[in-house]
C-alpha cells in the first residue's frame, strides 16, 4: 500500500515537474514576438529608460525569490510578480494597439499556467502531509499497542521524529530569514545529515521483536525522508524554472518596451511623411489648377490645329494615291524595259555561240589545209625522188633488163600511188563540198560580210591548189606514161 502511494506521489511529482518545465505562454505568438525583436534589436540598443525599469523589477523578484524557501512563499511570489508583469507589458504596448491583444493573451496564458502548477504542487504537498500524518498515528498505535517493555526503548525513536519534525520547522524558518544561496546550500546539506540520524539510531535496539517492528518502522521513515529530500530537489527545480520564466518575462517587457520606441518613431515617421504627402498634394493641386486654365487657353488653338492636322491627312492622301500610281506606271516600264533587255541578251548570247561555231569549223579547216599542204610537200618530195629514179633507170635500162623489171616495180608503185592521189582527190572534193555547204549555212545566218569574204577567199585558195594539184598529177600521169612507154620501145 504505502508503495503504490509512493509511486502515485512520484508520478504526480514527475508530472509537476515536467509542467513546470514545460510551462509558458503560446509558442507562436512568442516566436513571433521574437522575430520582430531581433528585427528591430540593432536599432533600439540604446534605450535605458526602459532598461532600468526592468532592472528594478528583476531585482524585486530575485530577492523574493531568495527568501522564499517554501512553496506557499512560492506561490505569493508568483501571484504577485505575474500581475506587475501584466501591468509592466499593458504599459508597455499602450503605445501599440495592434499587438495589445497577443501581449496580454500571453500574460493571462502565464499566469494561468503558473497557478495551476502551483495549485498541482500544493495538492500534493497537501497529500505527503496527509500520508505522514497517518503514517505517524498509525506507528504511535503500533508502539502504544506494544508491550511496556517496549516502551521505554521505543520512546527515543518517536523523540528522534518530533525532534526531527521540530528541527525542520526550524529550519524552514531560519530558511526564510536567508538570503544567500550558500547559506541555503549549507542548510540542505545539514537536512540531509539529520534525515540519516534515525537509521543509525534504531540500529542499536537490542530485542529481535522490536528491532522486526523498530525495521519496518525505521525503513517507512527512511522512505519519507528520501521522499522529502525528492521534494526538496523538486522545489529547487521549480526554483530555477521560475528564475527562468521570470528572465525570459522581463527579456519580453525589456523587448517590448523598445518595439513601443520603436513604433513610436515610426509613427512620427508617418506623421512626417504624411504632412509632406499633404504638402506636395497642396502642391499638386495647384499645379492642376495652372494645367486646367492652360489648357482651357489651348483648346481653341489645339482644335484650328487639329482641323488643319486634318486637311494636311486629305492632302497627304490624294499625294500618296498620286504617288502610288506613278510607281505603277514606273514599274511597268521597268519591267517591259527588262523584258526587252533579256530578249536581247538571249540574242546575243545566241550569236556569240554561233561565231564560237564558226570559229571552231574554220579552225578546223586552217588544220585540214595544213594537213593538205604537207601532204602536198610529202607529194613532191615522192615526185622528185620518183624523177631521180626515173632518170637512174633511164640510165641503167639500155644496160640491163633486171633495170626494166625494176622499173615495171616503180610502175606499179606510181599506178597504186596514182589511185591513192585519185582517192585522196575525191576526199578533198568531197570536203570542198562539205565547205561549201556550211558556207551557204553562214550565208543564210547573216555572217559578216569580213568572215564570208575570208571564207570565200579561202575556198578559192583551197580550189586553186585543188586545180594545181590536179594539173601536176596530169603532169605525173604524163610523165609516167612516157617512162612506160620509153622503157618498153
Amino acid at each position: 500500500m504505502n508503495q503504490r502511494q509512493r509511486k502515485q506521489f512520484g508520478s504526480a511529482g514527475n508530472l509537476a515537474i515536467k509542467g513546470t518545465g514545460y510551462m509558458g505562454f503560446n509558442k507562436t505568438s512568442c516566436h513571433r514576438l521574437q522575430q520582430n525583436v531581433q528585427s528591430s534589436a540593432t536599432m533600439m540598443s540604446q534605450r535605458s529608460a526602459a532598461h532600468r525599469t526592468m532592472s528594478t523589477s528583476t531585482t524585486t523578484t530575485k530577492t523574493t525569490l531568495r527568501k522564499s524557501g517554501s512553496i506557499g512563499n512560492m506561490r505569493n511570489i508568483v501571484t504577485s510578480s505575474v500581475p506587475s508583469i501584466k501591468t509592466a507589458i499593458s504599459k508597455v504596448t499602450r503605445t501599440c494597439p495592434c499587438r495589445q491583444n497577443d501581449l496580454e493573451q500571453s500574460a493571462i496564458h502565464l499566469q494561468e499556467q503558473y497557478a495551476r502548477q502551483l495549485q498541482q504542487q500544493i495538492y500534493l504537498l497537501e497529500l505527503e502531509n496527509n500520508y505522514l500524518k497517518h503514517s505517524t498515528e498509525k506507528g504511535s498505535r503500533k508502539n502504544d499497542e506494544n508491550d511496556d517493555s517496549y516502551h521505554s526503548d521505543t520512546s527515543p525513536s518517536l523523540s528522534l521524529t518530533t525532534n526531527l519534525a521540530i528541527s525542520r520547522g526550524h529550519e524552514s524558518s531560519r530558511i526564510d530569514n536567508r538570503d544567500d544561496d550558500d547559506k541555503e546550500k549549507s542548510w540542505r546539506i545539514q537536512k540531509r545529515v539529520s534525515y540519516a540520524e534515525p537509521e543509525v539510531t534504531e540500529t542499536s535496539i537490542p530485542s529481535n521483536r522490536y528491532d522486526m517492528k523498530s525495521s519496518s518502522y525505521a525503513t517507512d521513515q527512511a522512505e519519507l525522508l528520501h521522499k522529502l529530500e525528492e521534494l526538496y530537489q523538486r522545489e529547487r527545480k521549480l526554483e530555477g524554472c521560475l528564475k527562468q520564466k521570470t528572465t525570459e518575462t522581463e527579456r519580453i517587457a525589456y523587448e517590448n518596451t523598445q518595439l513601443s520606441d520603436y513604433i513610436e518613431e515610426l509613427k512620427a515617421k508617418m506623421q512626417r511623411n504624411e504632412e509632406n504627402f499633404a504638402r506636395d498634394k497642396r502642391a499638386l493641386m495647384e499645379e492642376v489648377v495652372e494645367l486646367q486654365r492652360r489648357l482651357d487657353y489651348l483648346t481653341p488653338a489645339l482644335a484650328d490645329k487639329e482641323s488643319h492636322v486634318a486637311k494636311m491627312e486629305i492632302e497627304k492622301d490624294e499625294l500618296a494615291d498620286k504617288l502610288r500610281h506613278a510607281t505603277n506606271q514606273l514599274q511597268m516600264t521597268i519591267d517591259e524595259k527588262n523584258r526587252d533587255e533579256r530578249a536581247l541578251l538571249d540574242v546575243e548570247e545566241e550569236k556569240k555561240n554561233e561565231v564560237d561555231r564558226l570559229l571552231k569549223t574554220i579552225r578546223h579547216l586552217e588544220n585540214t589545209l595544213k594537213e593538205m599542204e604537207n601532204k602536198e610537200a610529202s607529194l613532191i618530195d615522192n615526185i622528185t625522188s620518183m624523177k631521180r629514179s626515173l632518170r637512174e633507170e633511164q640510165l641503167t635500162a639500155k644496160k640491163d633488163k633486171v633495170v626494166a623489171e625494176k622499173a615495171l616495180e616503180e610502175n606499179s608503185a606510181l599506178i597504186k600511188e596514182n589511185s591513192h592521189l585519185s582517192a585522196e582527190i575525191t576526199r578533198l572534193e568531197m570536203r570542198i563540198k562539205t565547205l561549201n555547204q556550211q558556207i551557204d549555212h553562214t550565208q543564210e545566218k547573216e555572217i559578216k560580210l569580213a568572215e564570208n569574204a575570208s571564207l570565200k577567199e579561202s575556198e578559192k585558195s583551197l580550189q586553186a591548189e585543188l586545180l594545181r594539184m590536179e594539173e601536176r598529177l596530169q603532169t605525173e600521169q604524163e610523165r609516167n606514161r612516157r617512162t612506160i612507154a620509153e622503157v618498153y620501145f
